[in-house]
């Protein structure tokens, strides 16, 4: 399985569109227990990006 998104072929000029698109879930978030803002979205695929965890694990 691959550990990061780069690794399926995702790039970071590719992070917008995913975190605008994430944010578009309303069903989703409004079911989360944490508000997520676009800024923290787009830092989680950032994350995703590099194979790290939300709170930059690896």
């Amino acid at each position: 399985m691959p550990s990061s998104l780069s690794a399926v072929g995702i790039g970071e000029d590719d992070l917008s569109r995913l975190a605008e698109e994430a944010m578009k879930q309303t069903r989703l978030l409004g079911n989360n227990p944490r508000d997520l803002d676009y800024g923290q979205a787009r830092a989680i695929y950032a994350s995703a990006l590099a194979g790290r965890g939300p709170a930059g694990d690896a």
